[in-house]
């Protein structure tokens, strides 16, 4: 796998790897922590949870016991796929600070803010030793830099790309030979620069287009 460097100038062009690899045919690409480099470059994608499911379910547990909606935390737990953009400039959206981790931590933060805010003086003690240690954790991944991987996803069985979320969705582990490079974001990013808009009416004009593109392939 490659390792390359991390251009700011190259926002706004949609491309943040070089050349070489935006021009490769059925690359992915995957922004998440850094806090779990380790893992994927030892083992690959893998279908498991930044937080034990345990963990999650009992967040859910506390929250619809103090009438808070644990519905977005619960979809998280009972998601079976891996998420990935055939726009490096959109992986590195998903790297900013509100969603950085990925977004089952957001939704996990939010709701764990929530009881805090609203409940605390409700909370008991248990419960709010596990709320606490759920956020130390996810304080503990977001605090690592940003790293976006290019992954080649030719030959996956279980794959997708999704029409209405325009996100490529992958159900099956991913080896680590599958890895192409990654980029770690080591400086700073104007990430209001990034139109999400234009990025996805790009991917729009692509499904229409009769030009091929592998997201064609497994549109659904």
């Amino acid at each position: 796998m490659q390792t390359t460097t991390f251009h700011p100038t190259l926002i706004g062009t949609g491309k943040i790897f070089p050349t070489a690899i935006e021009s490769m045919n059925w690359i992915g690409y995957h922004g998440t922590s850094s806090h779990y480099s380790g893992d994927i470059e030892k083992d690959g994608f893998i279908l498991t949870k930044p937080i034990p499911v345990e963990d999650l379910q009992r967040l859910v547990k506390i929250a619809v016991q103090h009438g808070e909606d644990g519905g977005s935390v619960q979809g998280f737990v009972q998601l079976k796929s891996m998420s990935f953009t055939p726009t490096s400039e959109l992986a590195l959206f998903y790297v900013r600070p509100d969603s950085f981790g990925g977004q089952g931590l957001l939704h996990a933060t939010r709701l764990i803010d929530a009881l805090f805010q609203k409940h605390a003086a409700k909370l008991a003690t248990d419960d709010v030793t596990h709320l606490t240690a759920m956020r130390d954790r996810i304080a503990v991944i977001r605090a690592e830099r940003p790293v976006v991987y290019a992954v080649n996803l030719a030959g996956l069985k279980r794959i997708s790309f999704d029409k209405l979320t325009l996100a490529i969705h992958v159900f099956e582990p991913i080896p680590v030979s599958a890895l192409v490079a990654k980029i770690v974001i080591d400086q700073p990013v104007d990430y209001a620069s990034i139109s999400v808009k234009w990025h996805n009416e790009a991917l729009r004009t692509i499904l229409r287009s009769p030009d091929y593109h592998y997201i064609k392939e497994i549109a659904s």
